[in-house]
């Protein structure tokens, strides 16, 4: 039994194109995901920035009050070290 031509350029057309598109599409998909991490690392220091300039403005007697009001608005884990290191 013969293959016919044009399913034998089909196939090697596919073949080529999965070599080509495969590793593409892996490389764009890791690159990608650093650069979307990269991205949200530096909001969060620029966050981590701001929030840290607000606690260190506070006075002392009311810096709890300040955090409290910070965990409650902020949807992400925050812990908070005193100077003392307490």
């Amino acid at each position: 039994m013969r293959i016919p031509l044009h399913f034998k350029l089909a196939a090697s057309y596919l073949l080529v194109v999965g070599l080509v598109l495969v590793p593409t599409a892996v490389y764009l998909q890791t690159s990608l995901r650093k650069g979307q991490r990269h991205a949200v690392r530096v909001e969060l220091q620029g966050e981590l920035r701001d929030l840290t300039a607000r606690l260190d403005a506070a006075p002392a007697d009311q810096l709890g009050a300040r955090i409290d009001i910070l965990c409650g608005a902020l949807p992400l884990r925050m812990t908070v070290v005193d100077p003392g290191g307490g």
